[in-house]
């Protein structure tokens, strides 16, 4: 009788803890607990996510970039970015070559924006696959620079004069531009006269002869002046020639009655004499699109200035 009793609070006492653990681990303090903890380990596994989305997206911002064109300041607006990168594009496609633009912020000097330029086209040439023509302007130093790949240098010509000529015919019309912060307009004859080099190139295998602006419109206006004079010559003996009351004199003395006047003596008195004396301006190649410096290479063509 004692056994069975004894037997009986045993199992009761059995009864009496087990319903205790199980109010334990259902009650809502520890649910809530574990769900804290859990919440507080995810937030701790996103949180990296989120601060590497935030750099991505600054980086982004840094770095407003087109297929065509990167701008590392992050001072060009984004419709100006689809702009020049279009017109790129479409110069990439008319000349057969990748036609790209990149704008810094840095400072470089002349050795470090021409290293920079050299790899940059080596880098669009790869992607590409078709060669590489690039403008790089650093707007901090205010220089810049134009440089080929290995593949496209021969378009620029066989020796150093020949490639600063083809240098200088880009960068002339660009230069104005870039003083006056035009950036698309700059770019876009950037992507115009690269992609006819390059199309030229492509085509025959040779660089195209490039003719110095200024000497070819002196040249168009000296015959413009041969021609007329020769015109007018010929008309006016024509028109003398017809006239029956007129007849050609040998000397100018014919033409004087020197019975109507009568010169005895003369004589000329100045009263001052000022002489104004101005030097004489000198062009400058460095800021007026002129090649004034290049880091062109076995691999690579090219040469940059300033503005």
């Amino acid at each position: 009788m004692k056994t069975n009793k004894l037997y009986s609070l045993l199992l009761a006492f059995a009864f009496s803890v087990s319903a205790l653990f199980s109010a334990a681990a259902l009650s809502p303090e520890m649910v809530f607990a574990a769900q804290n903890q859990q919440t507080q380990q995810k937030q701790q596994k996103t949180q990296p996510k989120q601060q590497a989305k935030q750099q991505s997206k600054t980086a982004q911002q840094q770095t407003n970039s087109g297929k065509y064109i990167i701008d590392r300041t992050g001072t060009i607006s984004r419709a100006d970015i689809q702009k020049i990168d279009a017109a790129l594009a479409e110069a990439s496609k008319k000349g057969g070559t990748t036609i790209a633009v990149t704008v810094l912020n840095q400072g470089l000097n002349e050795k470090g924006i021409g290293a920079y330029a050299n790899s940059f086209a080596d880098n669009c040439a790869k992607a590409g696959g078709n060669g590489a023509i690039v403008f790089v302007q650093d707007v901090k130093s205010r220089k810049w620079y134009i440089a080929t790949d290995k593949k496209m240098k021969p378009a620029f010509g066989k020796d150093n004069k020949a490639n600063k000529e083809h240098v200088e015919y880009i960068s002339t019309e660009i230069i104005p531009n870039l003083k006056s912060n035009d950036l698309v307009k700059a770019y876009s004859i950037f992507g115009e006269k690269a992609s006819e080099l390059a199309a030229f190139y492509n085509r025959t295998g040779d660089a195209m002869d490039v003719v110095d602006t200024t000497i070819e419109k002196i040249i168009i206006a000296v015959l413009a002046l041969i021609i007329g004079y020769m015109y007018a010559s010929t008309r006016r003996s024509s028109r003398v020639a017809a006239m029956s009351n007129v007849a050609a004199a040998s000397g100018a003395s014919h033409y004087l009655d020197k019975s109507s006047f009568n010169l005895y003596a003369s004589n000329d008195s100045y009263l001052y004499q000022t002489v104004t004396v101005v030097p004489r301006s000198k062009s400058s190649d460095d800021s007026d699109g002129g090649m004034s410096f290049s880091s062109s290479d076995d691999d690579h063509g090219g040469g940059g200035g300033s503005y």
